[in-house]
């Protein structure tokens, strides 16, 4: 019995009939697949080679699939045999470029969502005390906890509540685990879950760890995850032992005797197996033994019940799900790219293939070359530090004059246009349905404005709000069961269940300030916003309180006709009339922009053009050059 078949079998035990599968079409799909578990598990550790980029662990994993890997399903396989890095893996001389690109668009990815700014507080019940949200509507529900999605609450200030969550999170090295691991991994892998315990050995507050895709199990009920099964390997006391060590988690419902309510309450398993083997999965549970044969482990509570809590204390993490795999939970961003990754590469390393082949070749004449006076054979020149003395009518060995040229060079003519067009199509396709070539510094255009910049960046703006979509009810769930579990370390009881929680995101590919500005004050003369609502779209909270109160009272005042306001626009026509009556020109507005008339002012007796613009005569007089204040000429260059 392998190790996923004794937690499928427990978990049925525990939970019920939560195994779902056996339709027509997923058995028609399997008719040559003998373990679809294990080509789970395969796609996951390829998804991680291709996203560490590294060609020397690349050509070693499918080295290894083609000896060993491939053949335990050799119909699924047959594409892959054929691969770039798959044949190239088989061939010595041969150098093998790998572009890298995998790793560019997750860490792109994950630098564009970023992290957000949260704020907790208790929730009263009160709705009055609810935001209105954004992009948000009532009645949606998680598709991966099954649990009603998180509404956005407004928090002005710091509350006890958010002061806890930032020392748990700094306790646990919360945003290096979500920056470094949890975001990167899920965008790879597919999936993943933050699992919160404690340890009061190690901290106060619980910790908050990330396991990846091939250690951590769901089981769903109804299209609700009921029950998590968590994975670790530890080595044991004696040499070459190999424990298991799984943790399972479950909600189990409870009807009170004396109300007859029904809660549920959370169940915590811990167990070790020891196991032989050595591919993950595919490891054969001997026996169990107890957590006191795990050195790490020893003093760890086997069994724990939580009374009256609905939770897992634990967050699955899934940015997208693959409704038509019933092993995978969620899915890949590589897993319609794998292909293309592997034509990328291919292209790279034909290209430096014929960039070493067309390097000159050179021949030398022997009779110049110097020789060593040991063996009496010429000397193989130097790569780099090359002294030659040539000189005419010298004699050979031989005794006969030598008049042929001691170096010649020749170089094939290679096309490397073609390469080049080819690895821009690529990788076009490549970032197709998920990223912008703009992102990743791309140019497709010769387009430079503001406007056409975010045009470029619609599909990375689409995928960026999609993956915070996610991240909204991620987080919210984490930090729901990091003050859960505070609670229970100080008390011994959760009495608290859920927070209100505000998760608030720095703006992407936002207009630039002159833009915002632009359209802004056009709202705001036309009445179509408030000057608060200006104020907060134009500036959001970078100004203090104060500078933002003084400026709301400057446009209050500035639009509100009773105190002889007259708007911006109209104070700017205004300013322009004053300027205009100021420099003489207010009976003729038109004269200061036609060239043809400022021409003719400016030429008048040959006078400076800033007094004639200002409606002065010459104030340089008939003579003109040293009359007081004037300018003296400037000569142009010959």
């Amino acid at each position: 019995m392998t190790v996923n078949d004794y937690l499928r079998a427990r978990a049925l035990g525990v939970l019920g009939n939560v195994v779902q599968g056996g339709s027509p079409a997923e058995q028609g799909r399997l008719t040559f697949i003998s373990d679809t578990q294990r080509i789970a598990v395969n796609k996951i550790r390829t998804y991680d080679i291709w996203y560490k980029g590294d060609s020397a662990e690349l050509n070693n994993r499918y080295n290894k699939e083609n000896t060993i890997g491939f053949n335990y399903e050799p119909i699924y396989y047959e594409n892959d045999r054929n691969m770039f890095w798959a044949v190239a893996s088989t061939e010595k001389d041969i150098k093998r470029t790998h572009s890298g690109m995998p790793q560019d668009i997750v860490n792109t990815l994950v630098g564009l969502v970023d992290r957000p700014v949260i704020s907790v507080s208790r929730n009263t019940g009160n709705e009055e005390d609810e935001d209105e949200g954004e992009d948000e509507e009532e009645g949606q529900v998680d598709p991966v906890t099954g649990q009603p999605a998180p509404k956005k609450v407004k928090i002005e200030k710091d509350t006890p509540e958010t002061t806890m969550l930032r020392e748990i999170f700094s306790e646990s090295g919360f945003w290096d685990v979500y920056t470094g691991v949890q975001m990167p991994m899920t965008l790879v892998e597919g999936w993943g879950c933050y699992k919160i315990s404690w340890d009061l050995a190690v901290s106060d507050h619980p910790y908050i760890t990330y396991y990846r895709a091939e250690n951590v199990d769901f089981m769903t009920k109804c299209g609700k995850v009921i029950g998590i099964v968590f994975k670790d390997w530890y080595r044991g006391k004696r040499e070459g032992d190999r424990y298991l060590v799984t943790e399972l988690r479950y909600l189990k419902p409870r009807r009170e005797p004396e109300t007859g309510r029904i809660t549920r309450d959370l169940y915590m398993e811990t167990r070790a197996w020891k196991v032989s083997g050595g591919d993950g999965e595919q490891d054969t549970v001997i026996y169990q033994d107890g957590l006191s044969d795990v050195p790490e482990l020893a003093g760890v509570e086997q069994d724990l019940m939580i009374n009256d809590f609905d939770q897992l204390l634990a967050q699955p993490c899934i940015f997208y799900q693959d409704p038509t795999d019933d092993c995978s939970p969620g899915r890949s961003i590589f897993q319609n790219k794998i292909d293309l990754f592997d034509d990328l590469d291919q292209e790279l390393s034909q290209q430096s293939m014929c960039v070493r082949k067309s390097t000159p070749v050179e021949y030398f004449n022997s009779d110049f070359l110097e020789v060593d006076p040991n063996t009496g054979l010429p000397i193989q020149p130097k790569e780099y530090d090359r002294k030659y003395v040539l000189y005419k009518g010298g004699t050979t060995i031989d005794g006969t004059t030598n008049t042929n040229q001691p170096v010649q060079v020749t170089q094939p003519s290679v096309d490397f246009s073609r390469y080049g067009q080819a690895v821009t199509d690529t990788v076009s396709q490549i970032l197709s349905g998920l990223m912008s070539p703009a992102t990743m510094g791309i140019n497709v255009a010769v387009q430079s404005t503001a406007q056409s910049q975010r045009e470029k960046e619609k599909i990375t703006i689409s995928t960026v709000k999609h993956i915070r979509n996610r991240l909204n009810t991620i987080l919210t769930g984490v930090v729901n069961a990091a003050l859960a579990a505070e609670e229970y370390i100080r008390t011994g009881q959760i009495t608290q269940k859920r927070y209100d929680v505000s998760i608030k995101w720095a703006e992407f590919a936002s207009m630039s300030f002159e833009d915002k500005a632009a359209v802004l004050t056009g709202m705001l003369d036309n009445g179509d916003i408030s000057p608060k609502l200006y104020m907060q779209k134009l500036y959001g909270e970078s100004l203090s309180k104060k500078d933002f109160d003084d400026e709301l009272r400057y446009l209050t005042k500035l639009h509100d006709p009773d105190q002889g306001g007259m708007g911006t626009e109209a104070m700017g026509q205004d300013m322009n009339q004053g300027m205009d009556q100021g420099m003489g020109m207010g009976d003729q507005g038109q004269d200061q922009n036609d060239p043809n008339k400022i021409a003719q002012m400016i030429g008048q007796g040959g006078g400076d053009a800033a007094a004639v613009l200002q409606g002065k005569s010459n104030p340089k007089g008939p003579a003109g050059q040293n009359a007081p204040g004037a300018r003296k000429p400037l000569k142009q260059k010959e």
